[in-house]
């Protein structure tokens, strides 16, 4: 069976390299990450895309992700690339974290990408569900991450196969929701430069002017922190808001209107067995918005504590919130899980 054989192709390669199988794998389910990044932030091209695996891997490891794809080879994508080399650059990121010599890891890249193309096919020559060989072959996240490098979802790899293998896997759509704000903040930047490039204006970038720190917990310095918690709050509660209907977790006939309103609905009542894929949605955007302020916000926020301290503290505020918050669907949704759980009784 061709899963048996593509597990088996990937375990003698990471054998070979010496690269334990469970970081072997983790650095292909955070390949698969990387181009799908690449993919959103590139416009959904996906010729764009195979231009960025070329540039990284080479043309055979194009090639065969392009078989993998169902592309015909029509010639390169005429939108400019950007950031050419981005996709190279996150390669070395993924061996630097993994601890993977960056030769041995843009090997172990290009061997994947060519045993998956290669395996797909069984031996009477139909094509098993290539979602499915990620999914038990790799990790559940790689599949999701393969789904989205179809364009306008012609062959439902994102709707019957993946919701049919495992509907918990929208759960990784908060990856694409930050892809897509992110692209839109360089867009926005890159039109106000060539704008400002346009008009020949020469702006003088200001100092950072750091704040005096007169001493932790100061009242001087609780105002602007609590400021800051709470536009990160506002903001990450917006996002939440924000997300696509088919990210919610709580079922297609839900009353609850959007992520943000079933995190408020467990914080309330009690939380499901999804809860760990909003903890991990909540902090991601969290982490992002932390990251995006100025110098000086980071050094009021940051005071004496930790990353991570801080991001805890973050996420204390934000389920406070959730727990405050009130609306109709939240009230309605508890009061019929308690009337559910006393019929049980």
């Amino acid at each position: 069976m061709s899963l048996d054989r593509f597990s088996e192709r990937i375990r003698e390669t990471l054998d070979s390299a010496n690269i334990s199988h469970r970081v072997g794998l983790a650095a292909i389910n955070d390949f698969m990450r990387e181009l799908h990044e690449t993919f959103v932030k590139g416009g959904r091209d996906q010729r764009l895309l195979l231009s960025q695996v070329e540039f990284a891997l080479g043309t055979a490891a194009a090639a065969h992700l392009m078989r993998v794809l169902d592309l015909r080879p029509t010639g390169r994508s005429r939108t400019a690339c950007p950031r050419q080399g981005s996709l190279e650059w996150a390669i070395k990121a993924i061996c630097a974290e993994r601890g993977i010599e960056e030769i041995v890891g843009f090997s172990l890249l290009r061997i994947f990408l060519s045993v998956f193309d290669q395996e797909r096919i069984e031996k009477d020559g139909s094509e098993i569900s290539k979602t499915w060989l990620l999914y038990f072959g790799i990790r559940d996240e790689a599949a999701y991450h393969f789904g989205g490098l179809f364009t306008g979802d012609e062959r439902d790899e994102i709707g019957v196969v993946q919701e049919y293998l495992d509907w918990r896997l929208k759960r990784f759509c908060v990856f694409v929701n930050m892809w897509e704000l992110e692209k839109k903040w360089d867009d926005e930047e890159a039109a106000l430069e060539a704008k400002d490039s346009h008009e020949n204006i020469h702006i003088e970038p200001a100092a950072v002017s750091m704040p005096e720190i007169g001493g932790s917990g100061s009242e001087a310095d609780e105002k602007p922190a609590i400021r800051i918690q709470d536009e990160i709050i506002e903001a990450t509660i917006r996002s939440l808001i924000a997300m696509p209907q088919d990210c919610r977790l709580s079922g297609e006939d839900t009353i609850l209107a959007n992520v943000w309103e079933e995190i408020c609905a467990q914080v309330q009542n009690e939380y499901s067995f999804s809860w760990d894929a909003y903890v991990d949605t909540m902090r991601t955007f969290l982490e992002g918005f932390l990251e995006d302020r100025s110098p000086a916000d980071k050094v009021i926020i940051f005071r004496d504590s930790s990353d991570d301290e801080t991001v805890e503290d973050l996420m204390s505020a934000l389920l406070a919130r959730a727990a405050d918050y009130e609306s109709d669907n939240v009230s309605r949704f508890n009061c019929w899980r308690t009337e559910d759980e006393n019929d049980g009784a």
